[in-house]
């Protein structure tokens, strides 16, 4: 067990998977996220999960705006969401969601 308070990075040599702290994430204090950056893949739990095809949009919950504020925070490079509950979806997916995400404030 160790604890992540800051960008972490695992490698095998071949593939990189780096561990970021989800800041102001009101839903449970120490979740981490996991990005790829060679695939441009996040990883998350809880926070987004994209809708079923052809599922009407929804608003973004405070979750969603979470994860936006971080991914823009520490400017990672996202083409696809992997949810550990549900189907992955495109970033592009995801920010449909919400009304104008290259003007949205962060927080």
């Amino acid at each position: 067990m160790e604890p992540v308070n800051e960008r972490y990075v695992i490698s095998d040599g071949v593939r990189t998977m780096e561990l970021h702290p989800v800041e102001g994430n009101a839903h449970a204090a120490g979740m981490l996220m996991a990005y790829l950056p060679t695939e441009k893949i996040l990883v998350n739990a809880d926070l987004y999960t994209p809708p079923a095809p052809n599922a009407p949009a929804t608003r973004p919950t405070p979750g969603m705006t979470s994860l936006l504020d971080n991914i823009r925070r520490l400017k990672l490079d996202v083409a696809q969401h992997v949810p550990i509950h549900g189907a992955p979806g495109s970033h592009a997916d995801f920010l449909k969601m919400f009304p104008d995400p290259t003007t949205a404030r962060l927080r």
